[in-house]
């Protein structure tokens, strides 16, 4: 019987990265569906506790995903959390 390996902490880095980088990508299909009902879930998957902190990725990724959810602060009219937002976008 052959078992599975338990993946090493690099391996669940580069998974959760890479998590990251789809997350990004769904965003911007959904934003040209249109959809962005949906966006509200990836941001709770992001959110969630088991997700490493933003700063653990790479600055490009960090930035990208603080975009979107700033943008969509601003279609829901939250004009006053979607500007924290989008100013933590453009420091981060």
């Amino acid at each position: 019987m052959i078992q599975a390996a338990e993946p090493t902490s690099e391996e669940l880095t580069t998974v959760k990265t890479g998590a990251l980088f789809t997350i990004v990508i769904m965003f911007k299909v959904y934003f040209k569906l249109n959809n962005f009902r949906l966006c509200w879930t990836l941001i709770k998957s992001v959110d969630n506790k088991t997700f490493p902190p933003l700063e653990a990725f790479p600055q490009s990724e960090h930035t990208t995903y603080l975009y979107y959810p700033g943008r969509i602060l601003l279609f829901d009219e939250k004009y006053k959390k979607a500007e924290q937002t989008l100013l933590i976008a453009t420091r981060a």
